[in-house]
């Protein structure tokens, strides 16, 4: 099984915002463009998907993704533990 793209959750809340509605081709044909043409997102949100290349954001649409742990959730797990 491919393994899935780590993101911040900053990106899962943008990836989750432009999904919705969505289908992984549209997304995917969208962002492309916007790169290629030195377009914008129309939110902040949005916006965040631009340090994504286009090859990553297949990945994640294809295999989804998982939400990187901050050093602090780190720490706090192993305190927990």
């Amino acid at each position: 099984m491919a393994e899935k793209v780590k993101v911040s959750r900053e990106l899962s809340e943008a990836l989750k915002f432009a999904c919705e509605g969505r289908s992984d081709n549209d997304v995917l044909h969208y962002h492309a463009n916007i790169l290629r043409e030195g377009n914008s997102w129309l939110t902040k949100a949005g916006e965040k998907l631009k340090q994504l290349e286009p090859i990553v954001l297949a990945k994640i649409l294809i295999n989804g993704y998982e939400i990187e742990e901050t050093p602090e959730e780190v720490i706090l797990k192993l305190y927990n533990d």
